[in-house]
């Protein structure tokens, strides 16, 4: 999960590079993590062949998809969270 939301913020960041828009580290930073991290978490958990007749409790899937769901919001969040003010279009005050 991890890895599929860090790679779907390629899509944002390339869009934001295209229009030139100053807002591509807001993507670019929190997909540099979440790719790798979620890369990491594949091969963690990957089963092999000796361990698919071990048994996975509810619970366990439960806690992981919590965690993750955590994880993304911590890493997706990881932009609002910092000093820098936002320089995109809309958070302009509009001078009437």
């Amino acid at each position: 999960m991890i890895l599929a939301i860090g790679l779907s913020l390629l899509v944002p960041l390339a869009l934001s590079l295209l229009y030139g828009d100053g807002s591509w580290r807001s993507f670019l930073i929190p997909a540099a993590v979440m790719i790798p991290l979620g890369a990491a978490g594949m091969g963690a958990t990957r089963i092999t062949s000796r361990q698919a007749a071990r048994y996975v409790l509810d619970r366990d899937v439960y806690l992981a998809v919590t965690l993750a769901w955590i994880l993304a919001a911590v890493l997706g969040g990881f932009r609002s969270s910092s000093k820098e003010p936002l320089t995109a279009s809309w958070t302009r005050p509009s001078r009437r």
